[in-house]
């Protein structure tokens, strides 16, 4: 199925993601991505579009990225830009 994340020429990377007991349950349910596995409030999955991942990442109360090291870097780099535009 069409999503978003694969819209981009990048290899696929995988994400790693903890999440409390409320998102995880609502993921159970709606999973993010046909990639999705979710075990023991850590969700994963294979991302090729980082900037659409990044973004949804951001909207979700109970989520944490854990890796992969690049894309924490992405992530730091975007909250650092969010933070300029609004400190």
């Amino acid at each position: 199925p069409f999503h978003s994340w694969d819209l981009a020429p990048d290899d696929p990377l995988g994400a790693v993601v903890e999440v409390g007991p409320a998102l995880a349950a609502w993921l159970q349910e709606n999973p993010a991505h046909p990639s999705q596995i979710l075990e023991d409030g850590v969700a994963r999955y294979q991302v090729r579009c980082r900037p659409a991942f990044l973004r949804w990442l951001l909207s979700l109360e109970g989520a944490r990225l854990v890796g992969p090291a690049s894309l924490l870097v992405e992530l730091r780099g975007r909250i650092k830009d969010l933070a300029a535009d609004y400190c």
